[in-house]
């Protein structure tokens, strides 16, 4: 079906545009930024309701097949030494910035694919904040919903490795993610509540959590959760039935259900049908260069890791989870979005960065069809 586009004065267009990039501005806002009265750009946004342009309060744009993701985001300082460590003294070493946390990981691998992705996440008044949201706005990221911090900077971590590549330290800076509250996922409910899904990193707060599964009774969006690490997988409330699906891995899966040493090796198939028995309707459990299990309704399978030219794994499950969700958004079946989620995988291992930066559909889906068998 053709669809046609209504016509646009040159004031609609513009008003389309600040409503794009802040989709809860006000009509004083918008009115002080064209120099107009506020009563002209209430006439202009009702026309635009009218030609189904905007939908209801808060001017939310109709986009379809929204991801909105919520979570951390990080800038990364990697310093590798020339020679050994000697402590106590300044080592000459190596400098490599990057941009991380694992839900702009996720939202950046999804951008990459052209999937329309909201970002919802803190910053603080500072250059790598600066930094991490232009990077992100670039990469054709609804930006809007970065909150900034008045009183935290950034979030960052700094890793260290000998001249072996061993890591000698490494120092998280996360205390400005506590700030990301309930609050202020109420201040953004229109925007989330207009996604089909949400996906959530567990740095959040254990509250935000809660309240982001319990608003979700009332809306039709699905969940899908990156659990993270083995302490912040432990944020997830008991009942998981709010879950559509839990991306985790063994150990982290051994933390939410306080397994002993002795269930901890257990097989996968038995994990993940705890975690279900949680509530959760699917799970997606990896287990390293062994691959992963999915076990979503009622299906259960097995998927291999594709690649063996390992670089760099960091950032290997948050891409799995991006090329995961991003199948499911075209409506292709739970295999397929396994085959992507693994393809997507094994080609940011063999790169050296967190997200594979010359990443697009393309290149995916020609890597998928050379490697899986």
């Amino acid at each position: 079906m053709l669809l046609i586009m209504p016509k646009l004065s040159k004031t609609e267009q513009t008003i389309l545009e600040l409503i794009s990039n802040d989709p809860l501005i006000s009509q004083a806002k918008i009115a002080a930024k064209l120099n107009l009265a506020r009563s002209t750009i209430a006439v202009q946004i009702t026309q635009l309701i009218n030609k189904n342009l905007l939908i209801g309060r808060g001017y939310i744009l109709p986009k379809s097949q929204k991801v909105t993701c919520i979570g951390g985001m990080a800038f990364n300082r990697k310093y590798s030494l020339n020679s050994a460590p000697i402590f106590g003294t300044s080592n000459p070493a190596i400098n490599i910035k990057s941009h991380g946390g694992v839900i702009r990981n996720i939202a950046e691998n999804m951008a990459r694919m052209d999937v329309d992705v909201c970002l919802l996440s803190i910053i603080g008044d500072d250059e790598s904040g600066k930094e991490l949201r232009t990077q992100m706005h670039n990469l054709g990221v609804d930006t809007s919903q970065i909150a900034i911090s008045n009183n935290k900077p950034t979030a960052e971590y700094i890793a260290v490795f000998d001249n072996n590549n061993e890591l000698v330290m490494g120092i998280a800076s996360m205390d400005i993610l506590d700030q990301i509250t309930p609050n202020l996922i109420e201040e953004s409910w229109p925007n989330i509540k207009s996604s089909d899904w949400v996906v959530l990193d567990c740095n959040l707060p254990q509250e935000t959590i809660k309240k982001i599964l319990d608003l979700k009774q009332k809306s039709n969006f699905k969940v899908a959760i990156d659990t993270v690490s083995v302490s912040k997988a432990m944020r997830l409330p008991k009942d998981l039935s709010s879950v559509d699906i839990l991306f985790t891995n063994k150990d982290e899966a051994a933390s939410i259900l306080a397994l002993d040493h002795i269930l901890k090796k257990s097989d996968l198939n038995t994990i993940a049908n705890q975690l279900r028995n949680r509530g959760t309707k699917g799970v997606v459990l990896t287990d390293g260069s062994n691959g992963h299990i999915v076990n979503i309704g009622n299906e259960v399978f097995t998927s291999p890791a594709l690649s063996s030219k390992v670089c760099n794994v960091s950032g290997a499950g948050d891409a799995l989870v991006a090329g995961f969700i991003s199948q499911l958004l075209t409506g292709a079946s739970i295999r397929e979005a396994s085959d992507i989620g693994a393809a997507l995988s094994a080609l940011t291992v063999e790169s050296q960065m967190d997200v594979r930066q010359d990443l697009n559909s393309k290149i995916l889906y020609e890597y998928l069809s050379k490697n899986l068998k």
